[in-house]
């Protein structure tokens, strides 16, 4: 008895570390299922050209959306003509977030991150981060679609060294950065 618990429990903790070794690609392939069944995606005539709805899904936390929504937004949809989806605007309600979150990534050509000190802090703008990365690593054959704008509120060194450490675990650093006036 005691022989066949003990194989029991091992599975179990080897399931469990399986499970939480692959957990943003869990998570990814579940919500992506879950979009795909309820909202079929847009087909071109072009078989290598897909269609999106937005150019760019704004990812950001909420302390920073007077930067987003008086600055980002007038730059880029009102004097460049880029359709931004951005989660106050854009996201559909009645359904769950990370749903949204993940249906706003795959139905976008890229994703912004307006990287913060309160960006690294949040849950969600993670959850969006890692959904992201997973998007392109799994959907669009590891095109880089991460645009990491660095904005205001990362002024000391363990800021910055919290940041390439999340960001340094995609392997390698996103090419295309850049970094506002932070005054």
């Amino acid at each position: 008895f005691y022989h066949f618990l003990g194989v029991l429990m091992f599975i179990f903790i080897f399931c469990g570390g399986i499970v939480f070794r692959y957990r943003w690609k869990l998570r990814y392939i579940y919500y992506m299922v879950k979009v795909k069944w309820y909202d079929p995606e847009p087909h071109s005539d072009n078989k290598d050209e897909r269609l999106y709805m937005y150019d760019a899904f704004v990812s950001y936390a909420n302390e920073d959306d007077t930067f987003v929504h008086n600055k980002l937004l007038n730059n880029l949809e009102k004097n460049g003509g880029i359709q931004l989806c951005l989660h106050r605007r854009n996201f559909l309600p009645g359904n769950d977030i990370a749903t949204n979150i993940t249906s706003a990534i795959h139905n976008s050509r890229k994703t912004i991150v307006i990287m913060s000190a309160n960006y690294l802090a949040s849950y969600w703008c993670m959850f969006e981060y890692n959904m992201a990365k997973m998007e392109s690593i799994y959907e669009r054959n590891c095109e880089n679609i991460l645009f990491l704008v660095f904005y205001k509120g990362l002024h000391t060194n363990r800021d910055i060294v919290d940041c390439s450490k999340t960001f340094a675990k995609n392997g390698k650093w996103n090419k295309r950065m850049c970094f506002p006036n932070n005054t």
